[in-house]
């Protein structure tokens, strides 16, 4: 009973917390600190101290990509792959991920990457996939390493190579990537 307890309080704690979080990045976003839209969306996206609400999420989403933010602009265009509260458009995916990319974001990279791999929106490109991961891995986004590791495995736009890939899974892994240390494990061997 006393441990049940515990957690309720802890719940309670953690309850407040976000709440005091959320005022203070709405209040940040409001000052055009396009960072904490940026974190508020997130929050929105997810559920996460917040209602979940998708579409309050892409609407700060935008505005941290026009106020000039490179991860703003690759959620945002993520919002358009995933069609979860816009039609799915990868046009608008694919330009709004670019920005982010240019603009020094891994995930955007990763995700245009992705849509090469698989013909979303674009003409299925191995060898533009890889660029894409490639340039992601070297932004540091943990998915883009992870991906590049799987090229090089395969060989797909690129040719095999195994130490490129270990390279590419280890560097994943470092990032936080749970599948890029399975896929590092795997070839090691453990």
């Amino acid at each position: 009973m006393k441990k049940i307890q515990l957690i309720w309080v802890a719940l309670m704690l953690s309850t407040f917390a976000y709440a005091g979080e959320i005022e203070t990045l709405i209040k940040a976003c409001d000052a055009k600190d396009m960072t904490s839209c940026n974190s508020l969306a997130i929050r929105y996206d997810k559920g996460i101290g917040a209602t979940r609400d998708p579409l309050k999420a892409g609407e700060l989403y935008s505005i941290a990509c026009e106020g000039g933010l490179a991860k703003g602009c690759s959620n945002l265009g993520f919002v358009y792959i995933k069609a979860e509260v816009v039609k799915q458009d990868f046009a608008k995916a694919k330009e709004y991920c670019e920005k982010g990319c240019t603009g020094g974001d891994g995930s955007g990279c990763n995700n245009i990457g992705l849509m090469y791999t698989k013909g979303q929106g674009v003409k299925q490109d191995a060898v533009d996939a890889f660029l894409y991961f490639d340039k992601g891995c070297t932004l540091k986004n943990a998915e883009a390493c992870s991906n590049l590791g799987i090229a090089y495995v395969t060989g797909r736009g690129i040719g095999k190579d195994r130490k490129k890939a270990k390279r590419s899974f280890k560097q994943s892994c470092d990032l936080g990537s749970v599948q890029g240390c399975k896929n590092y494990r795997r070839i090691l061997g453990k």
